[in-house]
């Protein structure tokens, strides 16, 4: 960046003479420092011979790396649809990486790994595998039927207004709430329903008086000065 300094004249309107000045002009340059550039060479140079020194394992960990991405497994698949990737690259050879990955719906890495893989098991790792499948799926149906029957039981608690006992917490009922006052408060489904425009039917019973006692007739004094 350099600087110029120029004398500059400007009129002075009303006496018809000119006023002296000075005009400052600063100008920057375009081209780059010489050392900024040396220093980037340097630096780029440096890089590659690092690059050229890696093992030959950890290239091509790199290169496989920026083919098909990271390792980020979005969801697992099942045995047979493994199998089936496999089924159709021997029969589809041409078929591309990308190509099943979009398919399935997976990472092409993942793809690149199964298809990598010669893992076979043997028949009494399948069954094993078998047992343990049907295992784990009775157990899930278990365990939902089990949580469906916790709903139910508690909205048939809260509906005549008693206490709830779920997950080994017991939650009392409160303030002694009838099963008439919760009508219509939850469905068959066990969802509550709301009505925002009857709301005060459930809380503050408006339009009901207060019921009282009749009091028996006491003469007053005006009575008697009558």
């Amino acid at each position: 960046m350099f600087r110029v300094l120029i004398p500059s004249r400007k009129l002075v309107p009303g006496c018809g003479g000119f006023m002296g000045g000075i005009a400052r002009i600063q100008a920057y340059s375009t081209k780059k420092d010489k050392s900024e550039e040396i220093f980037k060479t340097k630096i780029q140079q440096r890089e590659k011979e690092a690059q050229q020194k890696l093992p030959e394992w950890t290239k091509r960990d790199e290169a496989i790396r920026n083919r098909y991405g990271e390792w980020n497994p979005t969801h697992r698949l099942s045995r047979q649809q493994i199998q089936d990737i496999r089924n159709i690259k021997d029969k589809m050879p041409h078929m591309k990486t990308i190509e099943l990955a979009n398919h399935f719906k997976i990472s092409p890495e993942a793809i690149r790994r199964i298809l990598k893989s010669t893992w076979v098991p043997s028949d009494s790792e399948e069954e094993r595998i078998r047992l343990r499948g049907e295992k784990r799926k009775d157990e899930s149906l278990v365990h939902k039927k089990e949580m469906m029957n916790d709903i139910e039981l508690a909205r048939k608690r809260l509906t005549y207004g008693k206490s709830v006992t779920m997950g080994g917490i017991n939650v009392p009922r409160s303030g002694g709430r009838k099963g008439k006052n919760l009508r219509n408060t939850f469905s068959t489904d066990g969802k509550v329903n709301f009505d925002s425009n009857n709301s005060h039917g459930y809380y503050n019973r408006k339009g009901k008086t207060k019921a009282f006692k009749r009091k028996p007739y006491v003469e007053n004094v005006g009575d008697i000065i009558d």
